[in-house]
């Protein structure tokens, strides 16, 4: 009984351990299943104690196997009849519809996310400065119409609420990054355009409050290409008077005096340009210690003074994404492993989908 037994465990069975329909080997099983022992641990830690949390955090980790349902019976029919062509097609057709919902969902949305890196060091992000709900990343529900407004009629207490703060003519979102890990790190964030309609981002101003300092982006005009100053720089006998938000920026060139009278001053508004078409700001931190947190508000409006805020944009929408990312991860990913990042899309795709259900 005991040979046929043995026996038995030499035979190939059909459904092994896999991983995006790869095999696994003995050493790759035991890897993975330690690895998610310890990020369970971490995220109860962290007050993260939804099975949903846990297994999406651990398929963006590569942390996973597939389930059986899901993959077994599907992948060894397809290897036994030689048809990983007609996978593939499958395949090909299924990352379409992937981005396609996506691109569908991000419409008017603004995520924060940081990599997994940085989660799996301690890095946690938060609406408010207690950390009652930490989370490796925020994400917010379409946003509002805007209505057109100035840079003069903003609120001077922009960056003192938590999470959104908004009317009809602005949008404004306060966030907290905290290492709550035990080594000090350099992070880059960057903030990009993941979606966009009507060429929205021409007449919207971005303003990014880091900690107590203030700085403001437009993108460069549409028809000159130059930055989209206000007043323009012909104009030498108008500005805004004493901008109340002058005091709180963190590059004083963006305020260029245009001229006084009596007491009053008048200033020209002179924003960042964007990166590019679709990046916004990139910038680094450096020294971030244990226990350090970082206060971010990041502010929308249509600047009606801006030339590009016609009525060509009514109807459009714009999905803003804030990145995360430890510098040291910059190197690794300009060599990354294509084929991970393949199948957790693929992973995604099935998971969205459903098709085993």
């Amino acid at each position: 009984m005991a040979k046929q037994e043995n026996n038995s465990e030499k035979k190939p069975l059909i459904f092994k351990k896999t991983r995006a329909g790869i095999q696994l080997t003995k050493t790759e099983i035991k890897y993975i299943k330690k690895e998610r022992k310890k990020l369970r641990k971490l995220l109860k830690k962290q007050g993260l104690k939804r099975k949903e949390d846990f297994e999406q955090t651990a398929s963006s980790l590569g942390l996973y196997f597939d389930d059986k349902r899901r993959f077994g019976l599907l992948f060894w029919w397809f290897k036994k009849n030689g048809l990983w062509a007609l996978l593939a097609s499958l395949i090909a057709l299924l990352t379409v519809m992937y981005l396609f919902s996506t691109i569908t969902e991000m419409k008017g949305h603004f995520t924060i996310n940081m990599s997994s890196s940085m989660f799996k060091n301690g890095f946690v992000l938060s609406e408010d400065s207690e950390f009652g709900n930490p989370s490796a990343n925020l994400f917010l529900e379409q946003i509002h119409v805007l209505n057109p407004t100035s840079f003069g009629s903003l609120p001077t207490d922009l960056d003192e609420h938590e999470g959104i703060y908004s009317d009809a003519t602005f949008f404004a979102y306060t966030f907290y990054l905290k290492n709550d890990g035990e080594d000090t790190f350099d992070y880059n964030y960057l903030l990009e355009i993941s979606s966009e309609t009507k060429d929205l981002s021409s007449a919207t101003w971005i303003m990014i409050f880091e900690n107590d300092g203030m700085r403001f982006f437009a993108e460069q005009n549409t028809l000159t290409g130059e930055t989209e100053v206000i007043p323009g720089r012909s104009v030498s006998n108008m500005g805004y008077k004493n901008p109340h938000l002058m005091s709180r920026s963190k590059e004083k060139t963006q305020f260029e005096l245009v001229g006084s009278r009596g007491d009053l001053n008048y200033y020209r508004i002179v924003p960042i340009d964007f990166l590019s078409d679709l990046e916004i700001d990139r910038d680094t931190k450096y020294g971030f210690k244990p226990g350090d947190v970082h206060k971010y508000t990041v502010v929308l409006w249509l600047e009606g003074d801006d030339p590009d805020c016609t009525d060509e944009r009514i109807d459009g929408h714009l999905g803003l994404e804030f990145k995360f990312q430890l510098v040291e991860e910059v190197e690794i990913e300009a060599g990354g492993n294509v084929w991970e990042d393949i199948t957790i899309i693929f992973d995604d795709i099935i998971s969205r989908f459903k098709f085993w259900e």
